[in-house]
């Protein structure tokens, strides 16, 4: 069995995949995990329920695919209780319609993309309980923070 991955992304935008990685890199995780289409997230997400891969603590969906709909990801997961451990973040544009379907399957962030990247960023430091950077600011010198 392979690592747990700390986030795994979904998305098929090579602009917003781009913000993503940036926001990962700002917040000092590991490379995500990214796929770029539903079909191959699904795929791996079986994987995941079979046992062959970890669920990732955080999962970053996007909905609108063109021909796809990541509502198709979100379906997967409320019918696999294995996949329950994995927190979703929806990161997209889509109105409160969505956003409402969203939390008819468990979703409880739903991040707006015109919020900008400093919400899907807040939204990872509280789903992977990560230090803000108000938090990190404020530790006395000379103190490091527990790895």
């Amino acid at each position: 069995m392979d690592i747990r991955p700390r986030v795994l992304v979904i998305e098929n935008s090579p602009l917003d995949v781009a913000k993503a990685v940036r926001i990962f890199k700002h917040l000092e995780l590991d490379q995500p995990v990214v796929i770029t289409s539903v079909a191959k997230a699904l795929m791996y997400l079986e994987d995941v329920v079979a046992g062959e891969k970890q669920c990732p603590e955080v999962i970053v969906l996007d909905l609108e695919f063109g021909a796809e709909s990541g509502f198709e990801v979100l379906r997967f997961r409320k019918t696999n209780p294995r996949l329950h451990q994995c927190q979703v973040l929806v990161w997209t544009i889509m109105g409160e319609r969505e956003k409402e379907l969203c939390r008819l399957f468990g979703v409880t962030h739903v991040i707006s993309k015109q919020d900008g990247d400093s919400a899907l960023e807040s939204a990872l430091r509280n789903s992977l309980t990560l230090p803000t950077e108000s938090s990190k600011s404020h530790q006395p010198a000379g103190q490091s923070s527990p790895e």
